[in-house]
């Protein structure tokens, strides 16, 4: 079973999420809005060979820094996570 999770730091809201749903296409959420943000499981079929996941966020006030991080996780254990930093962030990491 694979989850995608986004995490924003408390200064930032999350905009925009995208993931390889299990057909193994891209699907897109936009005006998340929110620090933090979690996909129900999804049972990927061994069809698909690679999952994407990445998302962009924004801080809240200007001239200040934060911090975006999206994770893969399987089966419970986060196994792809990457980090964005800045005043606007876009991070992406993909499992082959």
């Amino acid at each position: 079973m694979v989850r995608y999770k986004a995490i924003a730091s408390d200064n930032a809201t999350i905009d925009v999420i995208a993931y390889t749903n299990s057909q193994g296409d891209m699907t897109t959420h936009t005006a998340i809005n929110a620090t933090t943000w979690e996909s129900p499981e999804i049972s990927m079929p061994a069809s698909v060979q690679a999952i994407s996941f990445g998302g962009s966020a924004n801080v809240n006030t200007q001239g200040e820094s934060g911090t975006l991080k999206v994770q893969i996780i399987v089966n419970g254990e986060v196994v792809k996570e990457n980090i964005s930093t800045g005043s606007v962030m876009s991070a992406s990491t993909t499992l082959y």
